[in-house]
């Protein structure tokens, strides 16, 4: 059935060493527009600059992104594990002037650092920059760390269902532990479930499942 809904454009940026994060927050981002979007009427559209910027040539790439993804996105996710980036010119790495773009536009910024094993080839001077920034970082505000994509999945399904209420302009949601309005949907179903039931309770749209047919 199809339902209005609020468009919002929440832009992905990493670094290159983020592969399954990035994939993960596109799970993530799935299972909340699935499970809460009918009802909340918003939808959070996760924007990839690998899929969804278009190739141009200009006075460098970044320039040449920031036009298409950056300045008309609402909100960023950023992710990091060892790596920063490639300086542009105007900021530490391509990344990293999102980011700066981002938070100097007043639009919500999230990011997230991981503590999983690095790599025996790790890049010390990568990893001496990236520690610098989030000490840079953490003067502003607080971070997420995480040491499993099982602990990263469940703080970003977190995130993004403040943020769909955030950018809704409507207060936080105190879900309700176990009351599943939506059959699962993957491994971590169960929280979206619980979003999507604290929603529907909370704004009295539907009856509760557990005694509909009562």
């Amino acid at each position: 059935m199809s339902y209005s809904a609020k468009v919002f454009r929440i832009l992905i940026a990493s670094p290159s060493d983020v592969i399954r994060e990035r994939a993960l927050i596109a799970e993530a981002f799935t299972r909340w527009n699935s499970g809460v979007s009918p009802k909340s009427n918003v939808v959070l559209q996760p924007i990839f600059w690998n899929l969804a910027a278009v190739p141009r040539l200009g006075p460098g790439p970044q320039p040449v992104l920031n036009p298409q993804i950056v300045d008309n996105s609402d909100a960023l996710i950023g992710v990091f594990w060892t790596r920063l980036g490639t300086p542009t010119g105007v900021a530490d790495s391509g990344t990293v002037e999102e980011i700066e773009r981002i938070h100097s536009q007043g639009k919500p910024v999230s990011l997230y650092f991981s503590n999983i094993a690095t790599d025996p080839s790790l890049d010390l001077d990568q990893k001496r920059r990236l520690d610098a920034f989030k000490q840079q970082i953490l003067l502003k505000g607080f971070v997420g760390n995480y040491s499993s994509y099982e602990e990263f999945v469940g703080q970003i399904d977190h995130a993004i269902n403040a943020l769909g209420h955030d950018l809704a302009g409507e207060p936080p949601i105190l879900l309700e532990v176990g009351r599943p309005q939506y059959p699962d949907m993957g491994l971590y179903g169960p929280s979206v479930n619980q979003i999507a039931w604290g929603y529907s309770r909370a704004h009295a749209m539907t009856p509760d499942p557990t005694t509909a047919s009562k």
